[in-house]
């Protein structure tokens, strides 16, 4: 999941201006250095940089008035959303955007937030939304709990408007409640289980539990009979993920022969391949592995770009080339690590792929965009990336609903009347009040039996496929 191969970035810095004792809440700095000069969405003029105190300081610190949204049940309840511009982020001429962004760690999500930002840049080089430019201020969450969770409250302290197509895996379920009691929509993410569970989450894809009812349909299409499963364990909400993905294999006739609990940073995959190959332990597994050339007869992977980097190498030095099925394959700037790996691999997308649908509209603009603002991250593109970019268009559309005098309380109105909103890519997104779980929909698309570095590529094999 979700941005360039891992290394050493910049620091993020945080200038927190103090709170004091009976006055009101300044406005916290939180400004990315990470990004290139002329880049920022908010930005007055080519090549400003414009940090998140000045945005601050540009929309006031008032609080102004909440008009209470309501939650629907299991919404968590007591969200509220202001009425006031100030508090909302809005000015005269800027809307300031919240994004919490895993930039540093074993994950760098960098390539979504640029993704986000390069749409804002190209509706602010159109004039706007009613003639104010849109500003990302953005936090990185790390890959840590702990550092996600400061940056939520950061975004409540800039007085964002929403948070807009946030990647961060270790984060992101545990701050939605967070968000949504204090008034802050969010729209997009990853697809974990609580973006589906509260009033001012707007998700833009399908949850990552119905990945895996796909999952075991798609194993019984192919004739699947027994895969070894490897997950990551590391993220909070894995479990009923990886749940609905046993069950669905067990559903359509494959139990799967060992389930393997892999961490994001882990270094090496040696070991956990062993287990794969090896291994016979999952309740109902009809046959045993050791010593049987044929079982498992597949590998079902759920883990993120980089770990299926280190999982594929670890295949290949231990001479295994089972069949694999799994999402999130498709990240450019890695397909050459996946070496043979990807020969004839499988996966689920719930977006249109870019890689064989270059003329779609959407697509085609989605390239050419982060190509123009953000050279440099266009060979990082990926599902999680096209995640990244409804997002932005869903909040757009919303903003251009809500009209001259936006504030929170107006914007989840009118993303409460988007129906039938149109991606380009996906099945048509419709929201409403209560909770939200627009997607139901995946395409299955393969890799043909070329090395990607050999000119391999993947293809839409079917249409459609909705689940409940």
């Amino acid at each position: 999941m979700y941005g360039r191969t891992f290394r050493e970035r910049v620091a993020i810095a945080f200038l927190a201006l103090s709170l004091g004792i009976g006055s009101v809440l300044a406005v916290l700095t939180v400004r990315s250095f990470t990004q290139p000069q002329g880049t920022l969405a908010a930005s007055s003029a080519p090549g400003a940089d414009v940090s998140a105190s000045q945005a601050g300081a540009a929309v006031g610190t008032a609080t102004g008035a909440a008009a209470a949204t309501g939650s629907a049940p299991g919404g968590g309840g007591g969200s509220a959303a202001s009425a006031s511009q100030a508090a909302s982020g809005v000015s005269a001429g800027r809307i300031v955007v919240g994004g919490i962004f895993d930039m540093t760690g074993p994950v760098d999500s960098s390539v979504e937030r640029d993704t986000v930002k390069s749409y804002f840049q190209k509706v602010n080089l159109s004039g706007g939304i009613n003639g104010r430019q849109l500003q990302m201020v953005d936090c990185d969450s790390k890959y840590d709990a702990t550092a996600a969770h400061q940056c939520a409250i950061q975004m409540t302290q800039a007085n964002v408007l929403a948070i807009v197509g946030w990647t961060a895996p270790q984060g992101e379920n545990n701050e939605v409640k967070f968000l949504n009691d204090n008034g802050i929509p969010i729209i997009g993410g990853l697809g974990t289980p609580d973006e589906y569970a509260y009033p001012l989450s707007y998700p833009v894809s399908t949850p990552f539990t119905r990945y895996g009812t796909a999952i075991g349909a798609r194993a019984g299409e192919l004739h699947i009979h027994h895969p070894a499963v490897v997950t990551l364990s590391d993220v909070p909400w894995i479990a009923p993920v990886r749940q609905k993905l046993l069950d669905a294999l067990t559903a359509a006739g494959a139990p799967p022969t060992h389930v393997e609990d892999a961490h994001a940073t882990d270094g090496d995959y040696t070991a956990h391949v062993f287990a794969l190959m090896h291994s016979s332990d999952y309740s109902g597994t009809s046959k045993k592995c050791n010593g049987i050339e044929t079982c498992p007869d597949s590998i079902v992977a759920a883990l993120d770009p980089f770990s299926y980097t280190r999982l594929f190498q670890a295949m290949d030095r231990a001479n295994w080339h089972p069949p694999v099925i799994g999402g999130g394959l498709d990240k450019g700037n890695v397909q050459n690590a996946y070496s043979d790996q990807l020969n004839n691999a499988h996966s689920l997308v719930p977006f249109i792929s870019p890689y064989d649908n270059p003329g779609n509209p959407t697509v085609a603009d989605y390239l050419s965009t982060v190509k123009h603002f953000y050279p440099a991250q266009y060979k990082a593109l990926d599902i999680y990336t096209q995640h990244s970019w409804t997002s932005a268009m869903v909040f757009v559309e919303a903003l251009k609903r809500a009209g001259k005098n936006v504030t929170r309380a107006s914007l989840i109105a009118a993303l409460n009347s988007i129906q039938n909103f149109n991606t380009g890519w996906s099945r048509p997104i419709s929201y409403g009040s209560g909770l939200h779980d627009p997607n139901h929909c995946f395409t299955w698309v393969d890799h043909d039996h070329t090395p990607a570095g050999s000119g391999g590529s993947w293809h839409t094999v079917s249409d459609w496929k909705c689940f409940a």
